[in-house]
């Protein structure tokens, strides 16, 4: 019985999930501040930047856990040499 209750409350959900997704996508069609192809570039171009300083960000931040490990943890027996680059 509890299953039955279930799956009559999912489809109604679904549905409007489906038109609310449906009338967004034709608002954002309506409303395109530019034509497809300038809107494509202009995401790729976002995209090429945010990965570039995603990556600084993540080189940065190997740069400083290897300064805090350098500082604050032990080197063990001395029989293991650490090797760090350099940038």
């Amino acid at each position: 019985m509890r299953e039955n209750r279930r799956g009559r409350a999912i489809a109604p959900a679904l549905g409007g999930f489906a038109v609310g997704a449906t009338l967004g996508s034709l608002l954002a069609l309506l409303f395109a501040p530019a034509p497809g192809r300038v809107t494509r570039k202009r995401l790729a171009k976002q995209i090429k930047y945010a990965k570039r300083a995603a990556g600084a960000r993540v080189e940065e931040g190997m740069v400083q856990a290897r300064r805090w490990i350098t500082e604050h943890v032990p080197h063990g027996n001395g029989r293991h040499t650490v090797r760090h680059r350099t940038a």
